[in-house]
Protein backbone atom coordinates (compact mmCIF):
# COMPACT_ATOMS: atom_id res chain seq x y z
CA UNK A 1 0.00 0.00 0.00
CA UNK A 2 1.33 3.41 -1.30
CA UNK A 3 0.48 6.95 0.39
CA UNK A 4 1.14 10.25 -1.63
CA UNK A 5 0.43 13.83 -0.87
CA UNK A 6 -1.37 14.09 -4.38
CA UNK A 7 -3.96 11.08 -3.44
CA UNK A 8 -4.53 13.12 0.09
CA UNK A 9 -5.14 16.45 -1.88
CA UNK A 10 -7.55 14.36 -4.53
CA UNK A 11 -9.31 12.79 -1.19
CA UNK A 12 -9.18 16.60 0.48
CA UNK A 13 -10.72 18.20 -2.85
CA UNK A 14 -13.03 15.32 -3.55
CA UNK A 15 -14.70 15.92 0.18
CA UNK A 16 -15.27 19.66 -0.34
CA UNK A 17 -16.28 19.57 -3.87
CA UNK A 18 -20.29 20.60 -4.29
CA UNK A 19 -20.09 21.91 0.15
CA UNK A 20 -21.27 25.44 1.18
CA UNK A 21 -18.60 27.66 2.39
CA UNK A 22 -19.82 26.91 5.81
CA UNK A 23 -19.33 23.87 5.89
CA UNK A 24 -16.05 23.92 4.50
CA UNK A 25 -15.04 26.35 6.91
CA UNK A 26 -16.49 24.03 9.80
CA UNK A 27 -14.70 21.32 8.33
CA UNK A 28 -11.37 23.02 7.89
CA UNK A 29 -11.71 23.49 11.90
CA UNK A 30 -13.22 20.60 13.10
CA UNK A 31 -9.80 18.62 13.50
CA UNK A 32 -8.52 21.88 15.60
CA UNK A 33 -11.79 22.12 17.42
CA UNK A 34 -11.30 17.77 18.65
CA UNK A 35 -7.23 18.55 19.10
CA UNK A 36 -7.81 21.23 21.66
CA UNK A 37 -10.90 19.26 22.95
CA UNK A 38 -8.47 16.52 23.64
CA UNK A 39 -5.74 18.35 25.07
CA UNK A 40 -8.00 20.39 27.61
CA UNK A 41 -9.14 16.68 28.33
CA UNK A 42 -6.02 15.10 29.06
CA UNK A 43 -3.18 17.31 29.65
CA UNK A 44 -5.23 20.01 30.90
CA UNK A 45 -4.99 17.88 34.19
CA UNK A 46 -2.13 16.70 33.86
CA UNK A 47 -0.28 19.99 33.72
CA UNK A 48 -2.70 21.36 36.66
CA UNK A 49 -1.35 18.41 38.99
CA UNK A 50 1.93 19.03 37.58
CA UNK A 51 1.66 22.81 39.18
CA UNK A 52 -0.11 21.45 41.87
CA UNK A 53 3.12 19.11 42.58
CA UNK A 54 5.54 22.17 41.84
CA UNK A 55 3.69 24.43 44.20
CA UNK A 56 3.83 21.94 46.95
CA UNK A 57 7.73 21.54 46.45
CA UNK A 58 8.21 25.45 46.46
CA UNK A 59 6.28 25.53 49.53
CA UNK A 60 8.67 22.01 51.05
CA UNK A 61 11.65 24.76 50.17
CA UNK A 62 11.10 27.45 51.32
CA UNK A 63 9.68 26.13 54.66
CA UNK A 64 12.91 24.30 54.70
CA UNK A 65 14.76 27.31 54.24
CA UNK A 66 13.30 29.22 56.90
CA UNK A 67 14.42 26.31 59.01
CA UNK A 68 18.02 26.48 58.16
CA UNK A 69 17.67 30.27 58.53
CA UNK A 70 16.58 29.57 62.20
CA UNK A 71 19.11 27.32 62.76
CA UNK A 72 22.10 28.78 61.36
CA UNK A 73 20.47 32.26 63.94
CA UNK A 74 20.12 29.82 66.87
CA UNK A 75 23.58 28.20 65.94
CA UNK A 76 25.31 31.75 65.56
CA UNK A 77 23.64 32.98 68.99
CA UNK A 78 24.90 29.82 70.52
CA UNK A 79 28.10 30.37 69.35
CA UNK A 80 28.27 33.92 70.60
CA UNK A 81 27.47 33.07 73.81
CA UNK A 82 30.40 29.79 74.03
CA UNK A 83 32.84 32.22 72.64
CA UNK A 84 31.08 35.30 75.85
CA UNK A 85 31.71 32.35 78.23
CA UNK A 86 35.07 31.48 76.98
CA UNK A 87 35.86 35.02 77.49
CA UNK A 88 34.27 35.14 81.07
CA UNK A 89 36.31 32.08 82.27
CA UNK A 90 39.59 32.81 80.80
CA UNK A 91 39.24 36.23 82.41
CA UNK A 92 38.27 34.92 85.64
CA UNK A 93 41.31 32.41 85.54
CA UNK A 94 43.58 35.27 84.87
CA UNK A 95 42.12 37.23 87.95
CA UNK A 96 41.98 34.40 90.07
CA UNK A 97 45.55 33.84 88.95
CA UNK A 98 46.79 37.20 89.83
CA UNK A 99 44.82 37.04 93.30
CA UNK A 100 46.91 33.80 93.72
CA UNK A 101 49.86 35.34 93.38
CA UNK A 102 49.71 38.45 95.40
CA UNK A 103 48.41 35.87 98.43
CA UNK A 104 51.59 34.48 97.49
CA UNK A 105 53.66 37.79 97.48
CA UNK A 106 51.59 39.18 100.90
CA UNK A 107 52.09 35.37 102.56
CA UNK A 108 55.96 35.88 101.85
CA UNK A 109 55.97 39.46 103.18
CA UNK A 110 54.10 38.15 106.16
CA UNK A 111 56.72 35.25 106.67
CA UNK A 112 59.55 38.31 107.35
CA UNK A 113 57.52 39.08 110.37
CA UNK A 114 58.46 36.62 112.78
CA UNK A 115 55.33 36.72 114.74
CA UNK A 116 53.08 35.26 112.03
CA UNK A 117 54.70 32.35 112.18
CA UNK A 118 51.68 30.72 114.40
CA UNK A 119 53.84 27.79 115.83
CA UNK A 120 54.10 26.71 119.90
CA UNK A 121 56.81 29.13 120.32
CA UNK A 122 54.41 31.72 119.65
CA UNK A 123 51.66 30.61 120.65
CA UNK A 124 52.88 30.48 124.10
CA UNK A 125 54.55 33.94 123.53
CA UNK A 126 51.52 35.26 122.95
CA UNK A 127 49.14 33.52 126.07
CA UNK A 128 52.53 35.22 127.96
CA UNK A 129 51.51 38.19 126.43
CA UNK A 130 47.36 37.73 127.64
CA UNK A 131 48.63 37.02 131.08
CA UNK A 132 51.19 39.92 131.65
CA UNK A 133 48.29 42.08 130.08
CA UNK A 134 45.79 40.92 132.87
CA UNK A 135 48.24 41.48 135.63
CA UNK A 136 49.80 45.46 134.42
CA UNK A 137 45.66 46.39 133.91
CA UNK A 138 44.75 44.63 137.40
CA UNK A 139 42.39 42.73 136.19
CA UNK A 140 42.25 38.98 137.60
CA UNK A 141 42.60 36.11 134.82
CA UNK A 142 40.42 33.28 135.78
CA UNK A 143 40.78 30.71 133.29
CA UNK A 144 42.33 30.20 130.14
CA UNK A 145 42.12 27.77 127.64
CA UNK A 146 43.93 27.47 124.67
CA UNK A 147 44.15 25.60 121.16
CA UNK A 148 46.38 25.52 117.71
CA UNK A 149 44.54 23.72 115.00
CA UNK A 150 44.89 24.17 111.00
CA UNK A 151 42.23 26.52 109.60
CA UNK A 152 42.58 28.65 106.31
CA UNK A 153 41.66 32.04 106.90
CA UNK A 154 42.19 34.08 103.58
CA UNK A 155 46.22 33.71 103.33
CA UNK A 156 46.64 32.34 106.50
CA UNK A 157 46.70 28.70 107.42
CA UNK A 158 46.87 28.29 111.20
CA UNK A 159 44.74 29.33 114.56
CA UNK A 160 45.11 29.89 117.62
CA UNK A 161 42.04 29.99 119.84
CA UNK A 162 42.17 31.36 123.54
CA UNK A 163 39.20 31.26 125.76
CA UNK A 164 39.03 33.77 128.96
CA UNK A 165 37.34 34.44 132.16
CA UNK A 166 38.29 37.47 133.95
CA UNK A 167 37.56 39.78 137.14
CA UNK A 168 37.95 43.31 137.35
CA UNK A 169 36.58 46.65 137.64
CA UNK A 170 35.48 48.68 134.65
CA UNK A 171 38.51 50.57 134.72
CA UNK A 172 40.78 46.92 134.64
CA UNK A 173 38.64 45.27 132.21
CA UNK A 174 38.76 47.96 129.76
CA UNK A 175 42.39 48.34 129.81
CA UNK A 176 42.79 44.28 129.39
CA UNK A 177 40.62 44.58 126.60
CA UNK A 178 42.59 47.34 124.94
CA UNK A 179 45.92 45.53 126.04
CA UNK A 180 44.79 42.41 123.97
CA UNK A 181 43.27 44.59 120.76
CA UNK A 182 46.68 46.26 120.78
CA UNK A 183 48.58 43.18 120.28
CA UNK A 184 50.60 43.36 117.32
CA UNK A 185 49.23 39.69 116.37
CA UNK A 186 46.69 38.98 113.87
CA UNK A 187 43.46 38.88 115.83
CA UNK A 188 39.98 39.53 116.30
CA UNK A 189 37.87 39.09 119.56
CA UNK A 190 34.85 37.11 118.47
CA UNK A 191 32.87 36.77 121.45
CA UNK A 192 33.25 39.05 124.56
CA UNK A 193 30.06 38.84 127.33
CA UNK A 194 30.79 41.48 130.13
CA UNK A 195 28.63 41.11 133.62
CA UNK A 196 27.97 42.49 136.71
CA UNK A 197 28.40 46.07 138.10
CA UNK A 198 31.32 47.16 140.14
CA UNK A 199 33.06 44.08 140.10
CA UNK A 200 32.64 42.77 136.38
CA UNK A 201 32.93 39.05 135.40
CA UNK A 202 34.33 38.85 131.42
CA UNK A 203 34.24 36.48 129.06
CA UNK A 204 36.24 36.09 125.56
CA UNK A 205 36.84 34.30 122.48
CA UNK A 206 39.89 35.28 120.83
CA UNK A 207 41.14 33.89 117.53
CA UNK A 208 44.93 34.62 116.42
CA UNK A 209 45.60 33.68 112.72
CA UNK A 210 49.52 32.94 111.13
CA UNK A 211 51.17 30.75 108.94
Amino acid sequence: MSFSLAKLHDFIDAQFEGRKESEKIILYTLPFIVLGFLSYKFLFPISEKFVSSKKQEHSQLTKQIEETKEYLKTKEQLAAMIAQAEANNKALSIKLQNMQAKNTAIANDLLKLGFIKMNDENSLEFAHYITSAAAESKTKLISMNTKLSDKKFGVFQKEFTAELNSSGNFKSTLSFINAIENSKMFLRIQHLKIVGAGELNSSMVIRVYGL
